[in-house]
């Protein structure tokens, strides 16, 4: 929350490109991300907005400097303000292999075609800021604990542990869980108390094809994983409809 206790904006990210069609399909899946999405359809208009404003992240089609590209991502990156700037170069035209490694070199943090499904080329921006947020705040926790310490995820070595509870219990047990099973069980206790959405759960579960035909999957894995972890699976509720939550968590 800001100090006047209102929450803080959205990311904003600039969708520059002189294709109506693309923009308006990218801008709504940043938006279906919680992401602000401001669209600009010159160059001059893009290199203004860049230099009045101090966006988080930008897609910029290449397509609008046909005859010169690299000179258009140049001119980017000297147009953009203090702090970092996701800079996503996207093209219908610069596809070769060597036009993407030129890019990249230039500045460009992801280079992508045009046809690429907007769905993936949100989440993408979305995964490059995340993980832009987690290099500023430095390291985070090594390990999660659900509320009574009976549930806890080693994250450094991929691990959960179940504590037995009861007389001659025998400490504690591994329980081996799979990648996504595991994945689900963190992003769980990494938000402790509050709800995970199913749409939140397919980004993260599958981000290349974040697609509803997955709803079925996210349930059986559930059902799985409170299986493996036994008694402890009883602090996954299920809120019908909407997602799932885990009572509140420490963290050590």
């Amino acid at each position: 929350m800001s100090e006047e206790g209102r929450p803080p904006a959205a990311p904003e990210v600039i969708v520059a490109s002189g294709d109506a069609p693309f923009s308006d399909a990218v801008a709504r899946e940043l938006g279906a991300l919680t992401l602000s999405a401001t669209i600009r359809t010159s160059i001059l208009a893009l290199l203004s907005e860049l230099r009045a404003r101090r966006a988080a992240a930008a897609i910029v089609d290449l397509d609008l400097a046909a005859d010169e590209p690299w000179s258009l991502l140049r001119a980017v990156r000297e147009a953009r303000g203090p702090g970092p700037l996701v800079l996503v170069a996207v093209s219908g035209i610069f596809t070769r292999p060597r036009d993407m490694i030129e890019g990249l070199r230039l500045g460009a943090a992801d280079f992508a075609a045009k046809s690429l499904d907007p769905r993936v080329l949100a989440s993408r921006v979305r995964a490059l800021l995340v993980a832009l947020e987690r290099r500023r705040r430095g390291p985070g926790p090594t390990e999660l604990r659900a509320a009574d310490g009976a549930l806890r995820l080693d994250l450094a070595g991929h691990r959960c542990m179940v504590e037995s509870r009861g007389r001659g219990s025998g400490g504690a047990r591994e329980v081996k869980l799979s990648p996504l099973e595991f994945r689900i069980l963190r992003d769980l206790l990494a938000r402790p108390g509050t709800l995970v959405t199913r749409e939140e759960f397919l980004r993260s579960l599958w981000p290349d094809d974040p697609d509803r035909r997955h709803l079925s999957t996210l349930a059986q894995l559930m059902a799985r994983l409170r299986r493996k972890l036994g008694a402890a699976g009883a602090q996954v509720t299920t809120v019908w409809g909407l997602g799932y939550r885990v009572r509140p968590s420490t963290r050590d």
